[in-house]
């Protein structure tokens, strides 16, 4: 087995200095709002042997990272392919006009976009930005394998996300493809087929964890990608554009804003800059 160290995250980097700041404040001055981190050190003062400095910068470390990085990592996902097909860009771009009426688009009216809703959800679980394998641990009688291995009693363990999130049982035979119908019902598919078939997707995709491990801000990250996926979209044409030639560098360049009057959007979208891998 190799150990790597890695280098030190530039979010970790914050969120220690930031909670090493409050800390050595005196109790008067420290934050006067209700904050998670301020919540922790008050905690700790009620419960010292509990709660360690270390347990608190874990704890506000994994709330900073799972709140910025997790919803830039699949956005960033997501632009890139809708940069990369121009079709799907433009029947997601009809789907959005066709069921919207504001700007920033809300929340509610992305309800009626299944497509929409495709995108987001292999956003999601094709970035995966994190892989942080939440333990449980083995029961007293520990716990016996699909291959006949039994982990004993007391043994901590976990899935790989990544791996869990590219199933071809749950997602068939390209679960490794962007492909946002994958969450649709199908032409030859009877409803109860399609519930069946979502329903395993659902179960097996652990992009926001499950049960009691769930993630507390889904809600907050899905709407944050909902809103502004479909509000880029409607406005915007993406695309890709070469760098430093000959490189294959790229990067998304928004282009041909759309004119929206009277509640209505009147395209003004022309082809975009020619783009050579």
């Amino acid at each position: 087995m190799a150990i790597t160290r890695h280098k030190e995250n530039a979010f970790f980097r914050f969120s220690a200095q930031r909670i090493q700041e409050e800390m050595e404040k005196p109790k008067e001055k420290r934050i006067q709002k209700t904050t998670m981190l301020q919540q922790f050190l008050d905690a700790q003062e009620r419960y010292p042997d509990i709660l360690t400095d270390t347990q608190i910068h874990i704890f506000c470390t994994t709330n900073l990272l799972a709140g910025t990085v997790g919803p830039s990592i699949a956005l960033d996902c997501i632009l890139s392919w809708i940069a990369q097909y121009p079709d799907e860009q433009s029947r997601l771009y009809r789907e959005i006009l066709d069921n919207s009426t504001s700007l920033p688009v809300s929340w509610k009216e992305t309800d009626n976009m299944p497509y929409l809703e495709g995108v987001i959800r292999e956003g999601n679980r094709l970035s995966y930005s994190s892989d942080l394998g939440i333990e449980r641990e083995a029961g007293p009688s520990g716990v016996t394998l699909p291959s006949g291995h039994l982990i004993p009693a007391g043994y901590s363990i976990s899935m790989s996300q990544p791996a869990l999130l590219k199933n071809r049982d749950a997602f068939g035979e390209n679960p490794h493809d962007f492909i946002p119908e994958r969450w649709m019902r199908r032409k030859d598919e009877s409803e109860g087929e399609y519930r069946a078939r979502r329903m395993y997707m659902e179960k097996v995709d652990l992009s926001f964890g499950a049960g009691s491990r769930i993630c507390p801000g889904i809600g907050f990250a899905q709407m944050e990608l909902f809103k502004f996926v479909a509000s880029i979209v409607v406005q915007f044409k993406v695309c890709l554009r070469q760098l430093w030639p000959p490189h294959t560098s790229c990067m998304l360049t928004m282009v041909h804003p759309v004119a929206r009057a009277c509640g209505k959007a009147k395209a003004l979208r022309s082809p975009c800059p020619a783009y050579s891998p």
